[in-house]
């Protein structure tokens, strides 16, 4: 996540000339176009649209989202122009990071739900691209020698077919086989499935 904001905010560095920080709200830094901006604590409530300017140490403050946090970006200056830019520029980070996340095939999503990886909002959002996502289902973790992998994953995968259920490989010896156990179908359980 750190290289790809890392990566979005030199894009705009490029385009705009402004230097860009950004914090996690724990006040990391995360990703800065210029060793430049120190941290500084909001007071709670400060925030007008996601946006703060404190003049006394003349930077703007802005608030965007990711599909894993919510971080706090900053740049110079703490005059209306300023404030514009941080719109301008909380936007467009945000709408890169949520673009790359749309770009997201179906496996990949799997894999980032079933890892913890995806945020509640990913996860909805990903729902909404993947609607087979929001069904009720059950995840079997299978775990085979190196050389067997490729085997057992074409299996699973053959098993799925054109069905709602998946298969992928989740770690190097770790097939997770995602088990649609909406409606009727020949297995009473996920013991009765693995059972097989």
């Amino acid at each position: 996540m750190e290289s790809s904001i890392k990566n979005i905010i030199d894009d705009i560095k490029e385009k705009t000339g402004i230097d860009i920080t950004i914090f996690d709200m724990l006040g990391g830094r995360v990703a800065a176009t210029k060793d430049i901006h120190n941290y500084i604590k909001v007071p709670s409530g400060s925030f007008t649209d996601n946006i703060y300017c404190d003049k006394s140490e003349n930077v703007c403050c802005f608030l965007f989202n990711s599909p894993y946090n919510i971080f706090m970006g900053m740049i110079n200056g703490s005059d209306s122009t300023a404030k514009n830019y941080a719109f301008m520029i909380s936007a467009m980070i945000e709408n890169s990071i949520m673009q790359k996340e749309e770009n997201t095939d179906k496996k990949e999503a799997i894999k980032k739900i079933i890892s913890g990886q995806a945020s509640d909002l990913m996860i909805k959002r990903l729902v909404k691209k993947f609607p087979v996502l929001g069904l009720p289902c059950f995840v079997l973790a299978i775990s085979c020698n190196g050389k067997d992998v490729d085997d057992v994953l074409n299996y699973l995968e053959q098993l799925a077919g054109d069905s709602k259920d998946s298969a992928l490989l989740f770690e190097e010896n770790i097939i997770a086989y995602i088990r649609n156990n909406e409606g009727e179908n020949d297995y009473q359980s996920a013991v009765d499935f693995a059972e097989m």
